[in-house]
């Protein structure tokens, strides 16, 4: 596998299993097909690999119970990354649960959403205009999320916000939990977080990254 850093730090956001402030072992993998105009883990879009592990070394690095794949893009390791579900969730023991953060580009077709329930859950991010990504987002990965996965919405401003009550109200048949994120200014997040309380919008949740606030990785 392409690895950029494997570490375990307390998971700073939602990641369908209600682990946020919990402790996880996080497999950043290297290589990423979007380039978001925010990114904020831009050493790891790169191709080329600082490292290259197997899949039975990345599994044995998995010191925590909760496992949160991230990237760069996971998807696109995707036989490597099921292999590693495979490893860290075998059938009939429940050793890991496995959280796969993915930049809502590409399809999941890792198992259907009747087998990830107790194995493992998608956090999906829905990238709005301020990205630079919008035009890639992927309808097939939405609509097939079930409610204890995630969408994110990373937002940037009042634009960002707009855009995504739009999206959030026009795809209502979306079962996934949604959440919105706000990133940029020491004073935006209060921002955001009263527009939603102003305009009642109660079809998402606002969520800040801990561990941004508190300096983890």
């Amino acid at each position: 596998m392409n690895i950029n850093e494997i570490f375990t730090s307390l998971s700073g956001e939602p990641d369908g299993f209600g682990n946020q402030g919990g402790l996880a072992t996080f497999v950043r993998l290297q290589g990423c097909n979007l380039n978001c105009t925010w990114c904020d883990t831009t050493r790891a879009q790169r191709p080329m690999p600082p490292l290259t592990m197997t899949v039975e070394e990345v599994a044995a690095a998995c010191t925590s119970r909760h496992v949160i794949i991230t990237g760069g893009e996971p998807l696109l390791q995707l036989e490597e990354v099921t292999q590693l579900i495979d490893l860290l969730c075998p059938y009939g023991r429940k050793e890991h649960v496995v959280t796969i953060e993915t930049n809502g580009s590409l399809p999941c077709p890792i198992y259907p959403a009747h087998t990830r329930y107790e194995t493992f859950r998608l956090v999906v991010d829905y990238k709005l205009d301020s990205s630079g990504m919008n035009e890639h987002m992927t309808q097939e990965i939405f609509d097939n999320l079930f409610e204890l996965e995630v969408i994110k919405f990373v937002i940037k401003d009042l634009q960002d916000y707009r855009q995504a009550k739009e999206v959030v109200l026009k795809n209502h048949h979306w079962s996934a939990k949604k959440i919105f994120s706000p990133i940029g200014h020491d004073n935006w997040p209060a921002v955001l977080a009263t527009e939603m309380a102003k305009d009642k919008f109660e079809e998402a949740c606002f969520a800040l990254q801990w561990h941004k606030q508190l300096g983890l990785p």
